[in-house]
């Protein structure tokens, strides 16, 4: 019964298992991945592979059901079917990243990562939307925060992630066309406060 086999691989990384694969080409610095079991490529790319190489993944496969080579040849497809990118495309992506995903029992681990700013969410108050993203942010602020993110919800402060006018972001961000379609009893919502944005970025 191939269940009692191992899940690990000899392999400990992906890129120990592309450098033992017949490829005329060592693995780039950055290579594309498709995460799931669906991708799409061209007959010209299938066939610019060795049989070796399709023959060796194979066998590899077989060793049991419930094994680690299964992910690592899910994450490998796009390296091995893609267009390869070229060298701007590289430099564009390592510029535009600020950080690597690691989590090595994670599939992301080796991600280029782009740390956001921040999280806005605009919803009315006292309504389920709101009250309820609210105590979802407040819940899982380390978490969260582990991603980069700031937190600034609206009636918090006793936690200390309160900006009292958070919910006023909205009339900064609407352009005169929207504020338009405001009834004339909800016009004061529609004004973004001279001292808003500042406030923010410097809560931020």
């Amino acid at each position: 019964d191939d269940d009692d086999v191992p899940f690990a691989s000899k392999y400990k990384t992906l890129g120990a298992w592309m450098d033992a694969l017949p490829l005329d080409e060592r693995m780039p610095e950055i290579v594309q991945v498709c995460y799931g079991g669906m991708f799409a490529a061209s007959l010209s790319n299938i066939l610019r592979r060795e049989m070796s190489v399709w023959q060796t993944i194979e066998k590899r496969l077989t060793r049991g059901r419930r094994i680690e080579e299964r992910y690592y040849a899910e994450l490998s497809w796009a390296n091995l079917l893609a267009t390869r990118l070229r060298p701007y495309q590289s430099e564009a992506l390592i510029h535009k990243a600020d950080g690597v995903y690691v989590d090595e029992s994670s599939p992301m681990h080796g991600a280029l990562t782009k740390t956001p700013k921040m999280y806005i969410h605009i919803g009315a108050q006292h309504t389920n939307s709101a009250e309820a993203l609210t105590e979802a942010l407040v819940m899982d602020v380390e978490a969260l925060q582990r991603d980069g993110y700031s937190i600034a919800v609206h009636g918090k402060g006793n936690l200390g992630y309160d900006f009292p006018n958070v919910d006023r972001l909205a009339s900064c961000m609407w352009n005169n066309i929207e504020k338009t379609l405001f009834p004339k009893q909800y016009k004061e919502a529609t004004v973004c406060p001279k001292t808003l944005l500042d406030e923010f970025s410097q809560y931020m």
